[in-house]
């Protein structure tokens, strides 16, 4: 997904894909420190 496009919808929705068989990591490292803001 181009950066552009990434929202908290996105993050959301691609966390449900990743989680449907898997519980919630206790850790989730992001590649670039502005992302974080997604997540809080």
């Amino acid at each position: 997904c181009p950066q552009s496009l990434v929202s908290i919808d996105w993050l959301v929705s691609q966390l449900q894909v990743a989680t449907a068989k898997t519980p919630l990591p206790d850790i989730i490292q992001v590649f670039r420190p502005q992302s974080l803001s997604l997540l809080t």
